[in-house]
């Protein structure tokens, strides 16, 4: 139905967080055959927001085939990239210890209301 990317951007995300496809599947209370036909078939929109919960991954890359590509803010970034840049700052800073822990505190506060933010948005836009 669509391309093997797809296929292995799920099998990227469940084994990154669950350590296998099947850690996944019992996670979702589904059998593994049931999770390996959604990777080959699609992901059906019943079960769409579950396994975006489980894995991590936006509607748009788990059914780009109905939802397109994700939209991009002005910066040219995806929202998750955003996010996930964000996170790796914080966690540099407090490795490096240059920081001292109120600014630690200050960006952590701005980086969960950016996550919240971007997260409102893609509720409007669902």
């Amino acid at each position: 139905m669509y391309p093997d990317r797809n296929r292995s951007v799920i099998v990227c995300a469940a084994i990154e967080r669950y350590g296998s496809m099947a850690n996944l599947a019992r996670h979702l209370d589904v059998s593994p055959q049931v999770l390996h036909a959604w990777t080959v078939r699609g992901v059906p929109l019943r079960s769409l927001n579950t396994l975006s919960a489980a894995t991590g991954l936006s509607k748009y890359e788990l059914r780009p085939d109905i939802y397109g590509k994700a939209p991009m803010n002005p910066n040219g970034m995806l929202d998750h990239e955003i996010v996930d840049a964000l996170d790796e700052a914080a966690v540099r800073a407090k490795e490096r210890h240059r920081i001292i822990p109120r600014e630690i505190e200050s960006l952590i506060r701005a980086a969960e209301n950016c996550v919240r933010m971007l997260r409102d948005r893609e509720r409007k836009n669902d």
